[in-house]
């Protein structure tokens, strides 16, 4: 199951706080706490998102690969990335994990 957004949470968060206050401000106000709240949490998963991706840029994460393979027979087929080294599909052009040109490498 997909997480849900920060800003999906302050959307739906703000338009039941704004609909309660409007229908009937004394009889809604359960929900628009709970608009009140959503909006909170929205802007805190916000904030959360924010600060893990300026911890983690994507060129730091360590990806492992496996070595090519050693049978003959078996590499005639495959495609190896130049930068990532990640094996492919002959019929590959690029590299599926990075997007880089493949080479063909006969053995």
């Amino acid at each position: 199951m997909a997480e849900i957004p920060g800003y999906m949470y302050i959307i739906i968060g703000a338009g039941v706080a704004i609909a309660s206050v409007a229908i009937s401000y004394l009889k809604l106000m359960v929900f628009i706490l709970a608009g009140v709240v959503m909006v909170i949490v929205g802007i805190y998963k916000m904030s959360i998102a924010k600060n893990e991706r300026q911890q983690k840029p994507h060129h730091a994460i360590q990806h492992t690969v496996a070595p090519p393979p050693t049978d003959h027979r078996v590499s005639n087929l495959i495609k190896y990335c130049p930068r990532c080294n990640t094996s492919s599909n002959i019929n590959n052009y690029y590299c599926p994990r990075c997007g880089t040109q493949l080479i063909s490498h006969r053995r």
